[in-house]
Formats: structure tokens, C-alpha cells, sequence
């Protein structure tokens, strides 16, 4: 028996050859789908929470039922596709903007409303608007 001719069919079963492992052309292709997988749904697939006191509406953007759809989003987890959907969250409860001249109140700089009258007086005030979209309301009509 020659040296050279150990592991391949010399006829000595102690020195034949086999294969490493059988099964990991297997796990590569497994591990390849998978990643595919992942990728395309990062790229179709998302998901967004709407939080309490929130309403979702739902936006086809293809299709022949474009436009917001009729039945809002309540709270939770929303699943939908980018390429032919989008969501837009709107809240639901008292919001109360405010114009004003206390730097304390608002933002840190005079927002206060001023007129001028035909006369030349000048009339300021403090303005508080109260906003709230109702969720029975918050249905958008196309």
C-alpha cells in the first residue's frame, strides 16, 4: 500500500475519507432564505403603535380604494405595508393652544395678538384656542 494512495479506495477502510458535516449545505441555504426573509419584510412590512388617547387613519396610496379609509385605527399594534399604505396618528383629546406674552406660559417668546386700529391704537391680547378631534369625527371623507 502506497502513502499517497491512503483515503482513496486504497481498500483499507480506516483511512477512506467522508464528508464534515452532511447537513451544512443544508443549514446555508437554511440561513440564506432565512436572511432574505428578514430583508424583504424590513422593506414590506411595518409595524406602529397607536398610543392611548390617539386614532389612527389608514391611507391606501395604491390601488382603486385610494384615498382614507373608512373605519379608523383604534389603539395598539398596527402591521401594514409601506409600498402601498401609510398611517397617521391624531389625537383624540383636549389640546389647548395658546398665544401669549408670559415667556412662563408658552414658548419663550411673545406670541401675544396685536391689531392696529384705523386710528393708530394698538390692541394686544392673550388668546387661548381649545382644540379636540372627536373619534366619531376623526373619520376623513374623500
Amino acid at each position: 500500500m502506497d502513502v499517497f494512495k491512503k483515503g482513496f479506495g486504497g481498500g483499507n477502510s480506516e483511512f477512506e475519507m467522508r464528508k464534515a458535516a452532511p447537513f451544512l449545505k443544508f443549514a446555508v441555504i437554511g440561513a440564506v432564505i432565512l436572511l432574505v426573509f428578514l430583508i424583504l419584510s424590513l422593506f414590506l412590512l411595518r409595524i406602529t403603535r397607536i398610543e392611548a388617547g390617539h386614532v389612527g387613519v389608514e391611507i391606501n396610496l395604491a390601488g382603486k380604494q385610494r384615498g382614507a379609509s373608512e373605519i379608523p385605527v383604534r389603539t395598539g399594534w398596527v402591521v401594514y405595508s409601506p409600498l402601498s399604505t401609510q398611517i397617521i396618528e391624531f389625537p383624540t383629546y383636549v389640546q389647548t393652544v395658546k398665544w401669549t406674552k408670559d415667556t412662563n406660559e408658552g414658548h419663550p417668546i411673545n406670541e401675544e395678538m396685536g391689531f392696529n386700529s384705523k386710528e393708530a391704537w394698538k390692541f394686544l391680547w392673550t388668546y387661548r384656542f381649545p382644540t379636540r378631534l372627536s373619534q366619531l369625527r376623526s373619520r376623513i371623507s374623500t
